[in-house]
């Protein structure tokens, strides 16, 4: 069927993407729905705020690292250990 010009095309809403603004007490939220227990990181001055708030938060075992090859040797041994 054609259109004509005239009548405008509707884009379909994203229903994973959400129109308000992306916080670090959302991500902690959403992590302890998925079930996410223990958190490794390398802490970066950019998201600071969130490793706070996960840091904080007596749901998580916050880990931080020095260097990215201790973050996977970490991480794969939780795993192993049946943690999420």
């Amino acid at each position: 069927m054609k259109r004509s010009p005239a009548q405008k095309v509707q884009k379909e809403e994203n229903p994973v993407v959400s129109r308000t603004p992306l916080t670090p007490q959302k991500v902690a939220a959403e992590l302890k729905n998925c079930g996410v227990t223990h958190i490794v990181s390398l802490p970066d001055s950019l998201a600071r705020s969130l490793y706070s708030v996960l840091a904080h938060d007596p749901s998580f075992h916050y880990i931080p690292v020095c260097r990215e090859g201790e973050a996977f040797a970490i991480a794969a041994g939780l795993i192993i250990g049946g943690k999420k």
